[in-house]
């Protein structure tokens, strides 16, 4: 289960020790309700004490996680990452949708394949695994069923193999999540990469324009749209994004109906190419002024193509 910065600072597992606790990492996200990074560590970090948790594994790849590291008096800690106690490496992915890597741990070593695109998906699936373990699971099953694991929805979820290009759908909506799935994109090199994003409203505002600079930075056409709004004015949020990409290399567009942003970018897509659809992920509605209507980023990409 996901335990939020909000449940702990609100008191929603009060009272609950967890056998594992998992951190996998700390970016820019929440700050409308904890105020600054600092606060929002303090929040998650309560997770990882000995009234809270037994065992806690740990990223070490991430700067929050070893400051973690070193606070936390949990019984048993277990770090992963590529210097961790769970040793990643040889991360190899493909953008048909699979990735590679060898696990080095206290007592094996092995090679296990995930049916999902990214680094960052290798370092989840590790973290699995080292929780197997501690759980009395043989990692060697755990890695054995990997490759049968069904598509997360609307994480780097590949929602058309086209004839020409590829579409991906994601859940990124911060910084930090934005600039990795762009990045692990671009390691396949795509001949141009297409990213259609947007900012929910009544959120932190503070990272619109770092949202649409890290965009604009890294691909080749950006497609600025609307997300959730919530009572916000969309139009003001969509600026910001927009103020973000001034002076960066890529071509901006900004369209507000997200449908319409969809099927412009899936329009600009050649062969060779890779359109990323992010902020709303696995959501199927998005919100107005109060009111939410249906809308799939996965179900209006397949309707979008399958119409052309």
């Amino acid at each position: 289960m996901e335990v939020s910065s909000h449940a702990l600072e609100l008191h929603r597992v009060a009272g609950i020790k967890f056998d594992v606790a998992i951190f996998t990492n700390l970016t820019q996200d929440h700050l409308d309700f904890h105020g600054s990074m600092e606060n929002y560590f303090a929040a998650k970090q309560k997770l990882f004490t000995d009234s809270r948790c037994k065992v806690a594994v740990i990223d070490c790849d991430d700067d929050w996680g070893r400051k973690l590291i070193s606070s936390t008096d949990a019984q048993q800690v277990i770090s992963v990452g590529e210097s961790g106690d769970w040793r990643i490496s040889d991360v190899s992915t493909e953008l048909s949708g699979s990735t590679r890597f060898k696990l080095k741990t206290p007592t094996q070593n092995f090679d296990a394949n995930i049916p999902m695109y990214g680094e960052f998906n290798a370092k989840n699936a590790a973290l699995c695994l080292a929780v197997c373990s501690v759980l009395g699971i043989d990692p060697i099953v755990v890695k054995d069923s990997l490759p049968s694991l069904p598509q997360v929805p609307g994480r780097m979820q590949l929602v058309a193999n086209h004839a020409d290009f590829l579409a991906f759908v994601d859940y990124a909506h911060t910084p930090d999540a934005v600039e990795k799935v762009l990045t692990e994109i671009l390691v396949a090199r795509p001949a141009k990469l297409i990213t259609v994003i947007g900012c929910g409203g009544d959120r932190d505002p503070s990272k619109r324009s770092i949202m649409g600079q890290i965009s604009a930075s890294l691909a080749d056409v950006v497609v600025i749209t609307d997300d959730n709004p919530r009572s916000e004015d969309p139009a003001q949020i969509r600026e910001a994004v927009f103020q973000g990409t001034l002076g960066q290399p890529a071509q901006v567009f900004e369209i507000g109906d997200r449908r319409e942003a969809i099927s412009f970018a899936l329009s600009l897509a050649g062969a060779g190419d890779v359109v990323a659809v992010l902020g709303k992920g696995h959501e199927v509605g998005q919100e107005v002024n109060g009111v939410v209507t249906d809308f799939d980023d996965v179900k209006v990409i397949r309707e979008v193509i399958a119409s052309a």
